[in-house]
């Protein structure tokens, strides 16, 4: 016996295919069609049935009428030699041929009947109808009769009913091949049209999908050409990615402009200060505030540089230089320059690695950014001493850097949050940083076509990156 798992894993694909709406569709349209049929061969059967009996009464009455007329013209004796004549043209036992006497005389023709009537009537073989010679061949069989009361007596036709039973033998046969053969291009056709339903609707899907992970240039294209509900929800989808767009790339020129019309100024405002801070003319306190000044200065040219290097790598302007990279190499690197940092700051910084190459094809200096940035957070983020690590290593087709640390972490539920520009946790109000930190590593990762991922350290934060490997 499966056990439950195994059932679960068995049903699952169909749990997949069942939760499209066009498969349940199709799935409806199919069932409704079978029962459509189903009803209509039904009909037919019984109409066809109600049909072929009739038309044997009724042949069974001609038949009977006119012996009745031939008794009525010759008597007795030629109605008799009528039937004689009749029955022995007909020997299959087809049609019965009857002449009940009155008086409880013996029937004359090809059966007995336990109870002579007039008007149409159902005989069964062996209940009603006896036929002469038979020995029980025809039991279980019967005859749609009919009887006519003439003064000596009754006329008695009946016709046999295996012509009605072989018609409708074959016409369930039709009925059932032609259900069989239309069911199953029913639902070739209904799969067919909720598997391209489907087709379209996840590739509006990941256009959606697109556009919430911040990809606005993805638009939906359908090579059929098809005008219907899902085109024309797409063509609203495509305008308003379009709008959104240009509102987006709107708001990032009004930024990168007020960047970089701020930068001169304020450049060319620190350079006047800083020799008023140095000088010993002044008071000390006022050298301070100047000090202070210029860090306050030396914060907003810093913000600005990060919008203007953002803006490029996302405008498209920025071309990386493209070489071989060694992810252990550079971390290592990362952790030379940072040390000293980490060192003054109480933390404490290390790099490991599982590989002596582990090559990825990018641009050096865009990606020592991404690390630093990353690392620079966690100086400022995490109290003294924290203990922050480097892992590089490969996975498959992948080579994965994984920079960790023991802090107070990000919330789960506001990690796509500090991705975007200017964005700040509460907690980090009162530390430096400009909140472009993240999207400016997000960005550059996104450059090279890799993932970036933030995840739970237990304590801390770790966020990894994830680039395709050099064979």
């Amino acid at each position: 016996m499966m056990s439950s798992d195994a059932l679960t894993r068995w049903f699952a694909p169909l749990r997949r295919m069942f939760a499209s709406s066009a498969m349940r569709l199709a799935v409806t349209v199919s069932v409704l069609f079978t029962l459509a049929t189903i009803l209509a061969g039904g009909i037919s059967y019984w109409l066809q049935t109600h049909e072929l009996q009739a038309r044997l009464t009724a042949d069974a009455q001609q038949i009977a009428t006119s012996l009745a007329s031939t008794y009525e013209t010759g008597g007795r004796k030629d109605l008799m030699e009528q039937i004689a004549s009749s029955v022995s043209s007909a020997r299959d036992f087809a049609n019965l041929y009857l002449f009940v006497p009155e008086q409880g005389q013996p029937t004359y023709g090809n059966a007995s009947i336990v109870q002579p009537f007039t008007g149409s009537k159902y005989l069964a073989v062996g209940v009603d109808v006896f036929p002469i010679g038979n020995a029980g061949a025809l039991d279980g069989e019967g005859y749609l009769a009919f009887g006519i009361k003439i003064q000596d007596g009754w006329i008695i036709i009946g016709r046999d009913t295996q012509w009605v039973t072989d018609s409708q033998e074959v016409m369930v046969q039709s009925i059932a091949w032609g259900l069989g053969i239309s069911l199953l291009m029913s639902v070739c056709l209904a799969l067919i049209i909720a598997h391209r339903s489907e087709a379209r609707i996840v590739r509006l899907s990941d256009v959606l999908g697109g556009a919430a992970s911040g990809d606005l240039t993805l638009r939906y294209a359908d090579p059929s050409g098809t005008s219907d509900d899902i085109s024309r929800v797409a063509h609203l989808v495509n305008g308003m990615l379009d709008r959104l767009s240009v509102s987006m790339d709107s708001l990032r020129q009004v930024s990168t402009d007020v960047a970089h019309d701020l930068r001169s100024p304020l450049t060319r405002l620190r350079t006047r200060l800083e020799p008023h801070a140095i000088s010993t003319e002044l008071p000390h306190e006022t050298r301070m505030d100047l000090q202070k000044a210029l860090n306050d200065l030396d914060t907003i040219v810093s913000t600005f540089d990060a919008v203007l290097r953002l803006a490029r790598i996302e405008g498209g302007n920025a071309t990386p230089e493209i070489e071989e990279v060694d992810v252990g190499q550079l971390s290592e690197a990362m952790l030379d320059m940072l040390q000293p940092v980490a060192a003054d700051m109480g933390h404490s910084l290390s790099v490991s690695k599982t590989e002596s190459r582990l090559l990825v094809a990018g641009d050096r200096d865009m990606l020592s950014q991404a690390i630093v940035n990353v690392v620079e957070n966690a100086f400022r983020h995490c109290p003294a001493p924290a203990d922050i690590r480097l892992f590089a290593w490969r996975e498959g087709a992948e080579v994965c850097l994984r920079i960790c640390d023991d802090g107070p972490g990000i919330p789960p539920t506001q990690r796509e949050a500090v991705l975007r520009r200017f964005y700040r946790l509460e907690s980090s109000r009162s530390t430096l940083g400009s909140g472009l930190g993240l999207t400016l590593v997000a960005a550059i990762i996104r450059l090279h076509n890799g993932i970036l991922a933030l995840s739970d350290n237990d304590p801390g934060l770790y966020v990894e990156f994830r680039l395709s490997a050099l064979s």
